[in-house]
């Protein structure tokens, strides 16, 4: 063969073109300048680079490479100069072929010894360990997590890029930095136990495992911090009572109110310009219902007050329980702090008249826990608390007058809002708020949240069923109904001076609709209720009429109603002095049989 007959080997165009692709791509991905160079002419190094290239996990990258895998490098060998006969350019096209094989072999050979020689170190070592007693062996519980070694190579290519990549880092929580999502302040009654548990059981719906509360300033400051697709986020919550909740909304300090009483019209006027009107439905959002319970300690022998006594005691007109007929001991009042809402709820109902305050012997305390704890100490204590915080003391049956009977607080009065001190836990709603706030407050009203409601304690707005009782005050067709029809745990109630269902009523629409559907046979009894202030010769109609409104709700979502009946002022639940107390009469019962 002439010394003229060179020949060479030229780059295949696909493979490079492949090739500047997996570049880009590594380089957008992780930051990586692929040497291509060096992929080309250095054999051994390329299949290194592919093999720690795949180990990565990334698609994109994995099916390039793949794809750089079965593409060859070369194309067919081409003379440079003189004519290479047939024969010639396939002994040479071979020979390339071979070293090209023995380098793949030398390559394989060598990965496989080191990986035997490394396995079998290890085995050693960790026998060795195991007699000295130096390794202790500890089996986990939850999932073991796994790291990879980076080969040299890759190690090189990450060191070489700027800014240097981490892949999938660990995040040890608390962390600094994280990054904050929403600001819940208001209420101790809603802050101290039903929030967290509420704000824990929805990030678990959005697949998080990984969550740490963290003590604040106070004993009523702490954030929730988790990890969501490896970042690290945080929920500040702030219980400091609930008129706070709006002073921070107005201060830009809050996304979230939350509150254990309706906010009031001048919050509304004055939150008005920034987040919508908050008075309305689609804002102010029911989480759960409440009864403002009457404790005293376990040894006192009283079972049951007036809301007047109750003005009275707390007023300091009435100081000795031997007033009431209990022992002669001095009466020590014990009290929530001014900024809670189960003071305001308190206020509200018990001082309605505004001729009474507090007395100024009465100790305070922005804790419910505590309060309720020094009562149950206390033989001759009483004081007012969410109905989670009995614990250790007793609850009073409590009477809306001296002509009503009185009530004692449980799952059911309260629900139905029969209990004359029960009260509705809010959640109010800026206008524009995140999709994350928005998913939330869909958490809490739905069956799933208001279950969490129950564990912690309160009244949920799921629907329970409850006979009752024969009440000689009713017409006779009400008791009629008592004797084969059970009452579900709701009343539909209406904004005041409307007809229009309040926030609650609209939501118990669908929960009623719901509770049918999942009944199937039960029929339906809606009986309609008006308040003695309203106009004498329109008490009737006016019940008969809200009755009617809500069989027309219901009918437009499917369901068929039996009876429709009204009964004026009949049966009040309430005090007629307060706007509270007359709502509450203004009233839809449910019945079902």
């Amino acid at each position: 063969m002439s010394a003229n007959n060179k020949t060479s080997l030229t780059l295949n165009v696909d493979f490079k073109n492949k090739l500047i692709k997996l570049k880009a791509t590594l380089s957008r991905a992780f930051d990586i300048q692929l040497p291509i160079d060096k992929l080309v002419h250095d054999t051994v190094y390329r299949l290194n680079v592919f093999d720690e290239l795949l180990s990565l996990g990334h698609e994109q990258v994995t099916a390039q490479v793949k794809s750089l895998q079965q593409t060859a490098v070369y194309i067919d060998i081409q003379p440079v100069s003189g004519n290479v006969s047939k024969q010639d350019a396939t002994v040479e096209r071979n020979k390339q072929r071979i070293k090209h094989a023995i380098a793949i072999k030398e390559h394989t050979l060598n990965k496989s010894s080191f990986v035997i020689l490394l396995l079998a170190s290890i085995i050693f070592i960790f026998i060795v360990l195991l007699q000295t007693n130096i390794l202790q062996v500890t089996v986990l519980s939850g999932p073991v997590s796994t790291q990879h070694s980076s080969p040299n190579i890759l190690d090189s290519l990450l060191a070489e890029a700027a800014p240097a990549v981490h892949l999938a880092p660990t995040i040890q929580l608390p962390v600094d930095n994280a990054k904050l999502t929403m600001r819940l302040h208001g209420s101790n009654t809603i802050g101290e136990h039903l929030a967290p548990a509420l704000l824990t059981a929805y990030l678990k719906t959005l697949g998080v495992s990984e969550m740490r509360w963290i003590k604040g300033d106070s004993e009523v400051d702490r954030q929730l911090q988790y990890i969501h697709n490896n970042q690290a986020y945080e929920i500040e919550l702030q219980a400091h009572g609930s008129s706070t909740a709006f002073k921070d909304l107005a201060n830009g300090v809050a996304d979230l109110a939350i509150s254990s009483r309706k906010i009031k019209d001048d919050e509304v006027a004055l939150l008005k310009a920034q987040y919508g009107n908050l008075g309305l439905a689609g804002s102010e959002v029911i989480i759960s219902l409440d009864g403002v319970a009457i404790i005293v300690n376990k040894k006192n022998s009283l079972n049951s007050l007036t809301l007047l006594q109750l003005a009275d005691i707390f007023s300091g007109e009435i100081n000795n329980w031997e007033q009431l007929g209990g022992e002669d001991l001095s009466i020590n009042v014990y009290a929530r702090d001014l900024n809670s809402g189960t003071w305001d709820s308190f206020k509200s109902i018990v001082f309605s008249e505004g001729d009474s305050i507090l007395s100024s012997n009465a100790s305070r305390y922005q804790s419910s826990s505590k309060l309720s704890d020094l009562i149950a100490q206390d033989q001759a204590g009483i004081g007012f608390i969410g109905l989670p915080y009995i614990n250790n003391s007793k609850a009073l049956s409590i009477a809306a007058s001296i002509t009503s009977p009185p009530i004692y607080p449980t799952q059911f009065t309260v629900s139905t809002e029969d209990y004359p001190l029960s009260r509705r836990l809010n959640l109010y709603v800026p206008a524009a708020s995140s999709e994350f706030i928005e998913r939330f407050t869909h958490f809490v009203t739905s069956a799933a949240g208001q279950k969490i409601v129950e564990q912690v304690g309160l009244v949920s707005q799921n629907i329970q069923l409850q006979g009752i009782y024969p009440n000689k005050k009713a017409p006779q067709i009400y008791n009629d109904y008592g004797e084969i029809a059970q009452r579900l745990s709701l009343n539909f109630r209406f904004q005041q001076d409307s007809n229009q269902l309040d926030s609650k009523g609209k939501d118990d629409l669908l929960r009623v609709v719901e509770y049918i559907r999942q009944h199937a046979g039960l029929r339906v009894v809606l009986m309609g209720f008006s308040d003695l202030s309203e106009e004498q010769d329109k008490q009737s109609l006016l019940s008969l009429k809200r009755a009617q409104i809500v069989e027309r709700e219901l009918q437009t979502r499917g369901l068929n109603i039996t009876a429709v009946e009204g009964f004026g002022s009949q049966l009040p639940i309430a005090s007629t002095k307060t706007a509270i107390g007359r709502s509450k009469n203004r009233r839809v019962e449910v019945w079902v049989f």
